[in-house]
């Protein structure tokens, strides 16, 4: 029988991960402790067949997706089960992958996404001491590392603290991740276009469809945030395509009033 454990040796506190938003490790952690400890069959359903096949997942690997990998690092706070946006978890995701720590098939998704620990067997064997923290990608930090935010990233951060909506005094975890993530999507000076949109709508005070005064991880992560303010976003369109507010009409003159002689 399989077992029910992973391993993890404590040398991790050294790594790079370890020096990442804690979100990082926790994410790691639950891939594997959800990966397949022996080769598995699942039924599979190819894009575009009607009848289903079959699939193996190896040892190391397993099928989820990223809201569902969302759905495991969950927590609970005041009483409501807080949740991960499934763009926080592709940047994860995609921060693992670069550090050779797992491999995704195809580009993963919302819906489907297939995952590999590397070096699963060597690090998670049944004999062997070590564990993934050992994998080579996995180096202590060296000295004087540093650890200030790319140079694009932080220009983001100082940008929306500049146009004064709202005014975040440091960089959280949350903050960091957001900022990330929309430096590896768009480019700088389209970040800084929508932001600037936004503000434009929101001072405006005869537009009344832009009251919401959002922070910049709000705004760089909501659904209906930066993308809506590009150049041919929805709101900044409707904002362009917006009818200004009618004037009250002219006073009307009494017509029998009396007239001023044209000479006059």
């Amino acid at each position: 029988m399989a077992e029910e454990y992973i391993k993890l040796h404590k040398q991790v506190i050294e790594s790079d991960i370890y020096q990442m938003p804690p979100l990082y490790l926790r994410v790691f952690e639950r891939l594997l402790l959800e990966a397949n400890q022996e080769d598995k069959p699942i039924r599979y359903k190819p894009r575009g067949k009607s009848g289903f096949e079959e699939k193996i997942i190896k040892r190391g690997e397993q099928k989820t997706s990223m809201r569902e990998i969302a759905k495991w690092v969950g927590w609970h706070e005041n009483g409501q089960i807080k949740e991960p946006n499934p763009k926080t978890i592709k940047a994860i995701l995609d921060w693992l992958s670069d550090q050779n720590m797992i491999f995704i098939y195809g580009q993963g998704n919302n819906l489907e996404t297939i995952y590999k620990v590397l070096k699963y067997d060597v690090y998670q064997g049944a004999d062997s001491g070590e564990s993934n923290v050992l994998e080579t990608a996995w180096n202590p930090p060296k000295e004087n590392k540093k650890t200030n935010p790319p140079k694009s990233e932080q220009e983001i951060f100082d940008y929306w603290n500049q146009q004064k909506i709202v005014i975040h005094p440091k960089v959280t975890n949350g903050i960091r991740i957001a900022v990330e993530l929309a430096a590896k999507r768009y480019q700088l000076e389209s970040i800084k276009t929508a932001i600037d949109h936004y503000v434009t709508m929101y001072f405006d005070d005869e537009y009344e469809w832009c009251t919401y005064k959002w922070g910049i991880e709000k705004f760089l992560e909501d659904p209906k945030g930066i993308t809506f303010f590009m150049d041919d976003g929805q709101k900044w369109l409707s904002y362009q395509n917006r009818i200004p507010k009618i004037k009250p009409p002219p006073e009307k003159k009494n017509p029998y009033a009396p007239k001023c002689p044209d000479w006059l």
